[in-house]
């Protein structure tokens, strides 16, 4: 079985892209576009080569939805002709551990 050729654009760990509704498919070595209907069902659009034409794709696919579903979607901006990634995550805080409590058994010397 022979390996399709990798996206450069794609870093070799990257498993989601940075445009909305955008992921590496592991299965067939491509960009998947997909998104997601009003009562929460995915609707795969297509594999593509680079995830910029899977984000074209998305993009496309939404704007034929009806207008009260396309608001409640994320679509990727363009500006200027070029798509433009979606924000990065802010990392999440971590939670502090409390500091531990003393033991109420009494200590053995």
């Amino acid at each position: 079985m022979e390996t399709p050729p990798l996206d450069p654009a794609r870093a070799p760990t990257a498993t989601t892209s940075k445009f909305w509704g955008v992921s590496w498919s592991k299965w067939n070595g491509r960009w998947q576009a997909q998104y997601k209907d009003a009562n929460g069902k995915t609707h795969t659009i297509g594999l593509y080569d680079t995830q910029e034409a899977a984000a074209h794709a998305v993009n496309a696919a939404i704007r034929a939805l009806p207008p009260d579903v396309q608001r409640r979607r994320h679509t990727n901006p363009v500006v200027d002709g070029r798509l433009v990634p979606k924000p990065p995550r802010k990392p999440r805080k971590r939670r502090r551990e409390l500091p531990s409590t003393p033991s109420t058994r009494p200590r053995l010397d």
